[in-house]
């Protein structure tokens, strides 16, 4: 299997953890920079969205976060008993993902999506997404999934999904 690491580079540790990893897989797996069957994020949630809004991701993703991670599966001090079986598995869980049309710009993201009004002024705005049509004056909206709406969605007033749902939560900014 062709595996691609990325590692945060404003946390030592990860770089760290990234050089181990990938000694620890070569004997089994190949280590590559593109074209990989699986991405390995290292760093916490932040370096997986980050990695998601750049399009570096590959096939499914394997996060390793500190203590303060929700979305990644594995602890920076306990991947090495648990990385080769969930390599190897076929439990994958796949979590929904939203993708937004803007500008001629196509962008993909895990956690959330935030259309806002610009200048302090007050916006009419009318959204469609699976289903669901809403229509309401605010400063925006926040359009998020399961993974996502446990962070911004959640503490502005909207529903904490279950990570697998496959639900996404439509949360007016300031109505």
């Amino acid at each position: 299997m062709r595996i691609k690491v990325l590692a945060n580079p404003k946390k030592p540790w990860s770089k760290v953890l990234a050089k181990e990893l990938k000694d620890f897989l070569r004997p089994t797996h190949r280590i590559v920079r593109k074209n990989a069957d699986a991405t390995i994020c290292i760093g916490g949630d932040g370096t997986i969205l980050y990695n998601c809004h750049k399009g570096r991701l590959q096939g499914p993703v394997i996060g390793i976060g500190g203590d303060n991670s929700y979305i990644c599966q594995l602890h920076r001090n306990e991947w090495r008993g648990r990385i080769r079986d969930i390599l190897e598995s076929d439990r994958l869980i796949k979590v929904l993902t939203l993708e937004c049309h803007l500008g001629g710009k196509s962008y993909v993201a895990l956690n959330d999506i935030v259309v806002h009004a610009t200048h302090y002024r007050v916006a009419e705005i009318e959204v469609e997404a699976a289903g669901r049509k809403m229509s309401f004056e605010g400063d925006g909206i926040i359009i998020s999934t399961a993974l996502g709406s446990a962070a911004y969605a959640y503490s502005a007033g909207g529903e904490k999904l279950a990570p697998t749902e496959r639900k996404i939560s439509l949360v007016p900014i300031c109505p």
